[in-house]
């Protein structure tokens, strides 16, 4: 469970971005100025590579594990907890709390596991629990910031619930069972939390990788917010699959020449040739992306670079890039963008996590309490 404290001159977070075909991870400080430098990057992540001198210095460091869409995902529930007669005329304790919230969750876990598995494309029991929060407290219809102390018959809330595979639970065990300050998160509701802190109420976000991708809704609600989330039926590979079929190249050789085509570096002859191999793929991306509820704005976070141009008007939606430099400025911290060595839809997926923590305002006793019971939900060996 992560637990906010006052930052220290300079504060060191491990950022893991965990993807279906692998983990790379992002050694970020940030300093008194809130001054943001990424000190070190690993394209291919391992604990057992870790130098010696990393590892003494392992417990000293935050860790942000942010997981792809197709891995992980948050669900939003909404919840009534019901009190006794008797105890309704005294003020709520912590343990009367404690267990009316793990009461709901029991009530709802199977339900919201059978989705998870249905949206991670995996079987029930390899779908796990790995993060519950609880928020947006009412008492007797009323909203306060915390129920307890309070006098009421009942008290509403919003369940938050974060799902992933068993690979990745298996993989990153000892962080979930570990004491030490780790957030465990999706990429797509990182992106959309921080989003939201300039675009409320609502955020729009479409995210496209080589096997999967996804569109994301972030609105309000009558419980708080909630993400809509469901697929597209498009994926970058597409891109690259049409163009190897078009000249008759294999993988890497058809990679080299659209990097070519993005720097410009071909002829105009060759380019066009290229366009209009790519055309009717792209005007997929953009009918799939009509079918959709999505209206205004929508932020576009690709694993490939895509000949769009931005802002990309379709219809009532607007595509538009991820801008992260802007958006840690806009939020008042300090970065330079010479020393992001990769494409800025990557510094994104590294950032929105970070900014996702940095701003958590959950560490309330309640939350630690639920962080504490989680492994009562996650499926023992015996089930598999």
């Amino acid at each position: 469970m992560p637990r906010l404290k006052f930052w220290s001159p300079k504060e060191e977070f491990l950022i893991l971005e965990i993807l279906p075909h692998g983990v790379s991870g992002l050694l970020l400080t940030l300093d008194g100025e809130k001054r943001l430098r990424p000190e070190r990057f690993w394209e291919n992540f391992s604990l057992e590579n870790l130098t010696r001198q990393f590892r003494l210095r392992w417990r000293k460091r935050i860790v942000i594990a942010a997981a792809d869409p197709s891995l992980a995902v948050t669900l939003y529930v909404p919840a009534r907890l019901e009190r006794e007669p008797a105890a309704a005329k005294e003020p709520l304790g912590i343990v009367e709390l404690e267990n009316l919230v793990a009461q709901s969750v029991g009530k709802v876990f199977n339900q919201c596991r059978k989705e998870a598995s249905r949206m991670l494309m995996v079987d029930e029991l390899d779908t796990v629990l790995v993060g519950t929060k609880v928020h947006d407290f009412k008492v007797d219809g009323h909203r306060v910031l915390d129920p307890v102390g309070f006098q009421g018959k009942r008290v509403d809330a919003v369940l938050e619930l974060t799902l992933t595979t068993r690979v990745v639970f298996d993989a990153w065990r000892h962080l979930f069972h570990g004491s030490r300050d780790f957030l465990f998160t999706d990429l797509a509701r990182s992106a959309l939390t921080v989003l939201a802190k300039l675009n409320a109420p609502s955020v729009n976000l479409v995210t496209l990788g080589n096997g999967h991708a996804s569109f994301f809704i972030l609105e309000p609600a009558a419980t708080g917010t909630v993400i809509y989330r469901r697929p597209l039926k498009w994926r970058t590979g597409h891109v690259l699959e049409a163009i190897a079929a078009s000249i008759g190249a294999g993988a890497r050789a058809t990679e080299e020449l659209y990097r070519k085509y993005l720097l410009g570096e071909m002829s105009d002859r060759a380019r066009n040739r290229f366009f209009g191999v790519m055309r009717p793929v792209l005007g997929k991306l953009f009918e799939e992306i009509g079918k959709t509820r999505l209206r205004g704005k929508t932020y576009l976070d690709s694993h490939m670079p895509l000949p769009i141009s931005f802002p990309k008007r379709h219809g009532k939606v607007t595509i538009d890039p991820l801008l992260p430099f802007k958006l840690a400025e806009e939020l008042g911290f300090r970065v330079k963008e010479n020393e992001w060595a990769m494409p800025q839809s990557r510094v994104f997926r590294y950032l929105a996590p970070f900014l996702e923590f940095y701003y958590d305002k959950s560490n309330s006793l309640i939350n630690q309490k639920l962080w504490r019971r989680l492994h009562w939900l996650a499926p023992s060996s015996k089930e598999l």
